[in-house]
């Protein structure tokens, strides 16, 4: 067996439930990763989330995360996500310019999901130019 199937299959039976496994999986996931409750209020984010965001949980909890929406693109975007949390856009996908506390803007597109009256939003990198997500974890 590969040092990495030995890993993972060490990894499994470390973890007892199916929980623990998914919060693993959420937590080191290279992709960011946002939970929201029906509102809108932001539940919770992954890691790679928080990094490339250069923020801590508690700054991006609850409407928090709207702070690190490009000032320039906040109509559009809010207005996008309040037609997906309202039901009226069941397949939601933008893309977001975020800006950091730093001033550095980039983007990202956001697919998000109804799941379990909440909604779980997930993160790629265009095609074009840098990925945010590679500079911040290199």
């Amino acid at each position: 067996m590969s040092n990495l199937g030995h890993s993972l299959a060490e990894v499994l039976a470390a973890k007892n439930t199916r929980a623990e496994l998914f919060n693993m999986i959420f937590e080191i996931c290279p992709t960011p990763i946002v939970v929201t409750n029906a509102d809108g209020s932001l539940v919770y984010a992954n890691r790679s989330y928080l990094t490339i965001l250069g923020a801590i949980i508690e700054e991006v909890r609850g409407e928090g995360w709207r702070d690190f929406i490009d000032p320039a693109s906040r109509e559009r975007i809010f207005g996008r996500w309040a037609e997906a949390i309202m039901g009226r856009d069941p397949d939601y996908g933008q893309l977001i310019d975020f800006q950091r506390k730093d001033g550095r803007r980039f983007s990202l597109h956001f697919t998000v999901r109804k799941f379990n009256g909440n909604f779980i939003g997930f993160g790629t990198c265009g095609l074009e130019g840098s990925c945010p997500m590679v500079d911040a974890m290199s």
